[in-house]
């Protein structure tokens, strides 16, 4: 009896304790917040995805993992602390090579975001240390767009409808400088170097969509519940070990040349593909003011004087670009050079000339710029891209 007893005993102890340990997980569960926000973005260029990225976002804190493609797969893992007022104070971000690759080499960078400044710590060989001068940064990671809740949760607080954004990048550093943002209804218009976007947010600042097809940029971002990063990471890699990474596949660096009579003429520029987009329908010629190719400004030589639409164009180096107002098309030629293509002056435009619109018998998937001779003295620059080209003659001087 009395050993049955202790067994009793020992049973009404170990009931206890698993009770006991029950309310510590079942407290430590009700404990743990709830995201303000949660979900997967999905980036998309044309058919292409970019990017997959998983976040949560909280009072204090906002956490992420992103699978990117360019300029070559790999993996991003951020981890944000915020201020009461949901402003970023420190932040590290972590980027390696996603599952089976070697390559990039992981790096870490720990951020600090001060009321008058910015800091930015990386451990190399030895600790790289660099600071701006910008006052309460938000952090700006290319195509993170889970980040850019931060600010949006931010901007909703402002009781004005214009604001002012200080952005930081983590590797870039201060590139992305000052931006203004605009809300209106649901709706942020967002004016970066990479800008417009048009981005659709609710009252708690959560990103529902993002259009970027009036930007050079043309990201089309939408939100999901779930998707699978490690099997996204897994196909892309193996792209990459077949040679076709996105850095050297989405807008291949080209040059064209030619040789009419005496004068020599080249254009080095970006061809972007159209990845299932109508280019002249709202795509890439829908912009006001087109690069004419993708990433740096297209370059352009001629070894003589030219004439283009009655214009004289005396021998040198410029930069093309494509400025389209409804269904008219014009070539500027730009005086400056081995700028990015995001960046055009146009006090330094010197010709503005009518473009003819083509159409041709076969569609052209990646844009192409041929110069096609006409004789001694006279060729035609050719823009060819989708199911149209557009056409500019011109005739070598003495």
């Amino acid at each position: 009896m009395l050993r049955i007893g202790h067994m009793g005993e020992s049973r009404a102890r170990l009931a206890v304790a698993v009770l006991a340990l029950l309310v510590i997980v079942v407290g430590s569960a009700a404990a743990k917040p709830k995201p303000i926000s949660e979900g997967t973005l999905i980036t998309r260029l044309g058919n292409d995805t970019l990017t997959i990225e998983r976040f949560e976002r909280y009072a204090d804190r906002a956490t992420g993992r992103m699978v990117r493609r360019v300029p070559r797969t790999s993996l991003v893992d951020y981890d944000v602390t915020l201020d009461k007022a949901g402003r970023p104070r420190s932040a590290t971000v972590h980027i390696g090579p996603v599952a089976g690759a070697t390559a990039p080499a992981p790096r870490t960078l720990h951020l600090t975001m001060r009321a008058d400044s910015a800091v930015s710590e990386e451990m190399r060989d030895t600790l790289v240390r660099r600071a701006w001068p910008l006052p309460d940064a938000f952090l700006l990671m290319g195509d993170s767009y889970g980040l850019s809740e931060l600010w949006l949760a931010w901007l909703r607080t402002v009781p004005t409808d214009t604001a002012t954004l200080v952005g930081i990048a983590p590797i870039g550093g201060a590139g992305n400088g000052r931006t203004p943002a605009r809300k209106s209804g649901d709706s942020v218009y967002l004016s970066l170097p990479t800008g417009p976007f048009k981005i659709v947010a609710d009252s708690k600042g959560r990103l529902l969509s993002l259009d970027g097809s009036d930007s050079p940029l043309k990201h089309l971002v939408s939100r999901v519940k779930s998707a699978d990063l490690d099997g996204f990471a897994a196909r892309s890699a193996a792209l990459d070990a077949q040679g076709k990474a996105l850095g050297a596949w989405v807008s291949p660096r080209d040059t064209v040349k030619a040789t009419v009579g005496a004068c020599s003429l080249w254009v080095d520029y970006g061809r972007p593909s159209k990845r299932g987009r109508k280019v002249f329908e709202r795509g890439v010629l829908g912009d006001t003011l087109w690069r004419t190719g993708a990433n740096a400004a297209t370059q352009f030589f001629t070894s003589r004087d030219l004439s283009l639409g009655g214009r004289k164009l005396p021998a040198g180096r410029y930069t093309l670009w494509t400025r389209t107002t409804g269904d008219q098309y014009a070539l500027l030629v730009n005086a400056q050079t081995g700028q990015w293509g995001t960046v055009h002056d146009g006090a330094r435009d010197l010709l503005q000339v009518p473009l003819e619109k083509r159409s041709l018998g076969e569609p052209v998937e990646t844009f192409t710029i041929r110069i096609s001779p006409d004789g001694e003295t006279r060729g035609a620059l050719r823009l060819q891209w989708d199911d149209a080209e557009l056409v500019l003659p011109f005739e070598v001087g003495e």
